[in-house]
C-alpha cells in the first residue's frame, strides 16, 4: 500500500513539474515572438499605420469586449463591425440557438489582464495580412435557463481564467477577427512565426 502510494505521489509531481517546464519553455517562446513583432510592426507602421503594434493591441481589446457583449446578448449585431462574415454566422447561428432554447450564456466582472500579439503577417497584397494574439484573463461565466433563472453550466460567483489564441485578417484597411482557439497551446503558439514580404 505504501509502495503504491509513493508511487502515485511521484508520477504526480513529475506531472507536476513536466507541466511547470512546458509553462516556463512556453512563456520564453512567447517573448521571443513578441520580441520580434516589436521589431517588425516598427518598420512596417513607417510604411502602414494599420502594423502600428499600440493601435492592433488597442483593436484587440475593443474586439474582445464586444464580442463578450454581442454573445451575453445574443445580439452579434453588436460584434458586427469586428467579425470576419465566416465568424459572424458561426457565432449568430449559436446565439440564435440560445434564444430558441430560452438560455443565455452570461459573462460578468471581465478582466482583460493581457494582449500579446506575437505573430504577423504583411504581404503585399493587404487582403492577406494577418495576426495572431495570446489573450488572457479572467471572468464570471454561466448559463442559465430563462424561465427559472437556474444556473445550468458554471458558476456565478467565482471566475474562470482563460487563455486564448485571437487571430485577426484584414479587411478593409481593419482588422477583423477571424478565429479563436479556446487554448494557447505550445502546438499553436510555435507555428506563429512573423513574416513580411516586402
Amino acid at each position: 500500500d505504501g509502495a503504491v502510494f509513493l508511487i502515485l505521489l511521484l508520477v504526480v509531481i513529475a506531472g507536476l513539474v513536466y507541466v511547470a517546464v512546458q509553462n516556463q519553455q512556453l512563456k520564453a517562446e512567447l517573448s521571443e515572438k513578441f520580441a520580434a513583432v516589436q521589431t517588425l510592426t516598427e518598420e512596417l507602421a513607417k510604411q502602414d499605420p494599420l502594423w502600428n503594434l499600440r493601435t492592433m493591441t488597442s483593436r484587440v481589446n475593443e474586439v474582445f469586449f464586444k464580442v463578450q457583449a454581442a454573445w451575453t446578448e445574443r445580439n452579434q449585431e453588436l460584434a458586427r463591425g469586428c467579425l470576419s462574415d465566416k465568424l459572424y454566422r458561426w457565432h449568430k447561428t449559436q446565439t440564435d440557438q440560445m434564444l430558441i432554447d430560452k438560455t443565455r450564456n452570461v459573462l460578468e466582472n471581465i478582466q482583460l489582464a493581457e494582449v500579446l500579439i506575437y505573430s504577423v503577417a504583411n504581404y503585399q497584397d493587404n487582403a492577406r495580412d494577418t495576426f495572431a494574439a495570446q489573450l488572457t484573463g479572467s471572468m464570471i461565466d454561466y448559463t442559465v435557463k430563462e424561465a427559472h433563472g437556474y444556473v445550468t453550466v458554471g458558476d456565478r460567483v467565482n471566475p474562470e481564467a482563460f487563455t486564448e489564441v485571437w487571430f485577426f485578417a484584414r479587411q478593409n484597411d481593419q482588422w477583423m477577427l477571424t478565429e479563436i482557439a479556446p487554448l494557447a497551446t505550445a502546438e499553436l503558439i510555435g507555428h506563429g512565426r512573423s513574416y513580411s514580404e516586402s
